[in-house]
């Protein structure tokens, strides 16, 4: 059910309420102060298990949500950084998910993106966080201003785990289709982006040979088509370690079977691919390239990411 919240001032503002109908803020307090730690574990626990429930994890968020509220107006700051850490957790968790950042966290520079400022609690510098510290200072302008921050924060986080729970359903339907795919949900950062028939040249023997190519934002798997009616794999191949060589780019005058071609590139294997067109195969290309780029950069920024947030454990 959706219930309609009330700021700080509304409450002095309705009319027909008197102080004495006002639940005392002492009992309110005490009442927080006793229960906080229930719901700090819950969302703990809720944060460990967001890669195999993201739904969860979108639940969640209102918990979390009017838990920092609440600190937020009762002026207590142990439990309010506790909260604002658990937000902190999720940033994390949507970040290394490759999802879309906010403005605010764009114009962030270069430096403070980079893997090793983020691990020195760069968050604290983060314009959200600064001012939720100054909502400790006892002004009700302050609180409300911290409150409309929240709440818009977590309303972007709800947009962005839905996007999340949709990519989770494309991979839930995607390793059905593939013999043994579930091992592939097992990493809670991958996610599906396309598949399609691709013919491959044997090294060995130089046969051509067509497979079902899946592209995932962190490996490129092939397979062939059993006569159960599934997808049995040949080959799992990360991306971090690949690269794409198109030779018919660099020249016009090729033949058409060069124009329709490209190399892959990679330690565990090498080969030639064969598109049905250039136009289909300029479009795997584009679409491999990207998604290497990304994983690249997703590689680089986990580390740091791992360091952050266990320093910010220790906190």
């Amino acid at each position: 059910h959706e219930y309609t919240c009330l700021t700080i001032d509304s409450v002095n503002q309705r009319e027909g309420i008197t102080k004495e109908h006002h639940v005392p803020e002492n009992l309110v307090r005490t009442a927080v102060e006793s229960t906080w730690h229930h719901f700090h574990g819950i969302i703990n626990t809720t944060l460990d298990t967001a890669h195999l429930d993201p739904k969860g994890l979108e639940l969640c968020l209102d918990v979390l949500k009017y838990s920092l509220c609440a600190t937020i107006c009762l002026d207590m700051s142990i439990e309010r950084k506790a909260f604002a850490t658990q937000l902190v957790r999720v940033k994390f968790f949507r970040e290394n998910r490759g999802l879309e950042e906010d403005e605010e966290e764009r114009k962030i520079s270069a430096r403070e993106k980079s893997s090793s400022f983020r691990a020195q609690h760069a968050y604290k510098n983060d314009i959200w966080y600064k001012r939720i510290e100054k909502a400790s200072e006892n002004s009700s302008n302050s609180k409300i201003a911290a409150l409309d921050l929240v709440d818009d924060m977590f309303n972007k986080l709800h947009a962005s785990l839905q996007i999340d729970s949709k990519l989770n359903g494309q991979m839930i339907r995607v390793t059905r289709r593939i013999r043994n795919g579930q091992i592939l949900l097992a990493d809670p950062i991958r996610y599906f982006l396309k598949e399609g028939d691709l013919v491959k040249k044997c090294n060995r023997t130089g046969r051509n040979i067509k497979y079902r190519f899946f592209l995932f934002s962190d490996m490129l798997i092939y397979a062939h088509k059993s006569t159960f009616g599934d997808y049995k794999m040949h080959e799992e191949l990360p991306l971090h370690l690949m690269k794409i060589l198109d030779k018919s780019s660099a020249n016009t005058s090729s033949g058409q079977k060069q124009q329709r071609s490209f190399h892959i590139l990679h330690p565990s294997k090498s080969f030639l691919i064969l598109a049905d067109s250039s136009f289909q195969k300029n479009i795997w290309v584009k679409d491999i390239n990207s998604a290497i780029d990304k994983e690249v950069k997703r590689k680089a920024r986990l580390e740091g990411a791992r360091q952050a947030s266990a320093a910010i454990d220790r906190e």
